[in-house]
């Protein structure tokens, strides 16, 4: 089932109708029924890969948050008097919570990686880029003390599976998303009506705009040596309007679809051909995937000490601009190659 099958619809109008009808407390077990359901449309097969990976990060994180409320109570009837065994024992506490994350995280990439390359022979599990990285940095937000653990692994899995966002994103944080669906709505006219408007907005680019460019797109860069001149160009521009409309259409019926129940997601688009340089233009397109890698990746890497140790030996040896290229470099260069290959794998994604 996808957004565009003709059973979604009447599976969106019962799901709604049963949130709506159940009471209040219910009304987050409800949605993880309807994901799951709509999870397992695409084969039930591959349900053991989200669940495996929500249990993992579920642990993990009750795990990190066990050992700093122990250093916390520890610290609190004092234990250590001496200020420098204090830190001691703070460091040893945050370097055990990192091997842990560490060892999370390799784990879920290593899953990530075996679907992508195509070694497991069930397919490719639904949405596992998304809920990979979202899971990711759920983690790193309570290794980081951002959050709290999730103590009720329902609510973990649901934040994993949420259907609107489960086939194209948006890669949502834990802390945005996770109390709002655990939170019941009641009914809201506007944010209905609005969550409606926003659907058919989202069909009418992905249906009859992007479908429709795509035939010309398809045509000419799948038999390129039959056109010439201008064609290419048009073909160009037109799969730029294509890919954006598909794209945006389904953040379009997925963010409607979301409203409707009154649970808000973040925004993926904002209006990105109208920037005026390309770094706002990748502020603006696929925003929380920007974010995430900014968050997770980037400024990581950016106050890393063992990059900031290797820019400093440069520095020394090469004078302060080649120091402060490296510590530039290197962190972009990461996230732009882990861009791609999470897009596709293959040298041409690279």
């Amino acid at each position: 089932m996808s957004f565009i099958d003709y059973i979604f619809i009447p599976f969106l109008f019962l799901s709604i109708i049963l949130y709506f009808c159940v009471p209040l407390k219910w009304r987050w077990f409800l949605l993880l029924i309807n994901s799951l359901v709509f999870y397992c449309s695409w084969g039930i097969l591959l349900l053991p890969f989200v669940a495996g990976a929500v249990l993992l990060s579920w642990g993990t994180a009750l795990l990190i948050e066990r050992k700093y409320l122990q250093l916390d109570q520890d610290l609190k009837v004092g234990i250590w008097t001496d200020k420098a065994e204090q830190n001691k024992q703070k460091q040893k506490v945050k370097k055990q919570c990192k091997y842990l994350v560490w060892i999370a995280v390799s784990i879920l990439i290593v899953m990530l990686a075996a679907s992508k390359m195509h070694w497991i022979s069930i397919g490719v599990p639904l949405g596992i880029s998304y809920y990979t990285m979202s899971l990711i940095g759920y983690m790193a937000d309570v290794y980081w003390r951002k959050e709290k653990a999730e103590h009720n692994y329902f609510s973990l899995l649901l934040f994993a599976v949420y259907f609107p966002k489960i086939l194209e994103g948006p890669i949502s944080k834990h802390r945005l998303l996770a109390a709002q669906l655990k939170e019941g709505h009641r009914f809201d006219y506007q944010r209905f009506c609005f969550g409606l408007q926003r659907i058919l907005w989202g069909y009418f680019k992905k249906l009859v705009i992007a479908d429709r460019l795509n035939i010309l797109v398809s045509a000419v860069f799948s038999d390129y040596e039959n056109y010439h001149g201008a064609v290419f160009l048009v073909a160009a521009i037109f799969g730029a309007f294509q890919l954006y409309c598909d794209f945006s259409g389904c953040m379009d019926i997925a963010l409607g679809t979301s409203e409707i129940f009154g649970i808000s997601m973040e925004e993926n688009f904002n209006r990105p051909f109208f920037s005026r340089s390309a770094a706002e233009f990748w502020r603006r397109w696929h925003i929380t995937l920007g974010a995430w890698f900014k968050d997770y990746v980037y400024m990581p890497l950016v106050i890393s000490p063992a990059l900031m140790k290797i820019s400093g030996k440069i520095r020394k040896k090469d004078g302060k601009r080649a120091g402060k290229a490296f510590i530039t470099i290197v962190p972009l260069m990461t996230v732009w190659i882990l861009t791609g290959v999470w897009h596709g794998t293959g040298w041409n994604y690279v």
